[in-house]
């Protein structure tokens, strides 16, 4: 019994101590309404600072170039988009956000080692392989351009919307890609994940490791959207892009007009893949209910299923192209589906989603 006693206790001080370390003191802290608390951190107090390679490493205020890039804006709020936490507050001058992570975060994710971080992943993409190693439980509609080339960024608009989540160890993700369940609830937010090698050593959430260089103070990477998607009415979106500054190299994330922050160049060399994807368990053989993208059919288009539009790739002549010769991986199109399509008022982009288990999806 007592050497019960002593493995918690040391498996809490451990815990005591990843929160520390992740941690930064806060100049201010709010308090969202969906319980989340956002710490104002210094801008020299950035996580990316622990990172050895950044140590000594000159930080940039804006991309020293990048193209001029411009969204449609017919058919969407014209708004900008709002999270939970901006009702209660805003953060100084010299700061940036990072969510607080608290002792259940880390608990959830099973151990400390894995919290934050994805399991090995690898996304098909070619007829030859259709399946994740030891990700049998995954499920997920990828459109992708094909390799060959050298891209220096990714383009596109993402519909927001809340999907039902049957089971809390599921979760529905859409993502430009150039995933253990992180927050315990189901709300719609925006975060960011990078790896070098596959998710084998590298990586993580938001700023959870030292690699991301935050530089915008209105955005908190893992914050909870305020504005979704409603059928038949209101379709609110994400305009994302991430490029790499030709100048120095350093690989930025921009949404809409303003600049989240920089992965640096000498985190990884490059980044070329566009999808969206879905995680979903399935258990004693029949499929679980959780939707992906708004929960409809691809078929039903604007206005109820799900979208990516103006997707676009940067060519190594710093011009944004038009995507074409979009390729697929469904893995069970009874039960989620894609549709690309070109050309119109929203250019190249494609539908995606669908409910999970239905008639033809048992």
């Amino acid at each position: 019994m007592a050497y019960v006693a002593c493995t918690c206790c040391r498996q809490s001080l451990h815990v005591q101590s990843q929160l520390k370390r992740l941690n930064k003191s806060p100049l201010k802290s709010i308090k969202s309404p969906d319980g989340d608390i956002i710490d104002c951190i210094h801008i020299y107090d950035r996580p990316a600072f622990d990172h050895p390679l950044l140590k000594n490493n000159k930080i940039q205020k804006r991309p020293a170039l990048h193209p001029k890039i411009t969204f449609g804006m017919r058919n969407v709020s014209v708004k900008p988009i709002t999270q939970l936490w901006q009702l209660n507050g805003e953060c100084l001058a010299e700061t940036i956000l990072i969510r607080r992570t608290r002792k259940r975060d880390i608990l959830r994710a099973g151990s400390i080692q894995a919290f934050g971080k994805k399991k090995y992943l690898t996304f098909p993409l070619s007829n030859t392989t259709k399946t994740i190693p030891g990700q049998n439980l995954k499920e997920y509609a990828i459109a992708y351009r094909a390799s060959g080339r050298k891209y220096y960024g990714a383009k596109a608009s993402l519909s927001i919307w809340n999907p039902r989540v049957e089971q809390r160890n599921e979760f529905s993700v859409s993502q430009i890609w150039v995933y253990n369940q992180l927050y315990g609830d189901n709300n719609t937010r925006l975060f960011i994940y990078w790896t070098s090698d596959r998710y084998v050593s590298t990586g993580c959430y938001n700023l959870l490791c030292k690699g991301f260089i935050q530089e915008n103070k209105e955005i908190v990477l893992g914050g909870t959207l305020t504005q979704v998607s409603v059928h038949n009415g209101v379709q609110h979106d994400l305009k994302v892009y991430i490029f790499q500054d030709p100048m120095v190299g350093n690989w930025w994330l921009q949404y809409g007009d303003k600049m989240l922050g920089y992965w640096p160049s000498s985190l990884f060399t490059y980044l070329n893949e566009s999808a969206t994807s879905i995680v979903n368990r399935q258990e004693g053989g029949q499929h679980t209910t959780t939707e992906m993208g708004s929960g409809r059919f691809p078929i039903e288009g604007l206005g109820n299923a799900a979208y990516f539009k103006h997707i676009q790739y940067l060519d190594q002549e710093q011009k944004l192209k038009d995507a074409r010769s979009l390729h697929t991986v469904i893995t069970r199109p009874t039960c989620y589906d894609l549709r690309i399509r070109y050309g119109g008022e929203m250019k190249t982009h494609f539908y995606h989603g669908g409910p999970g288990r239905n008639p033809d999806c048992p």
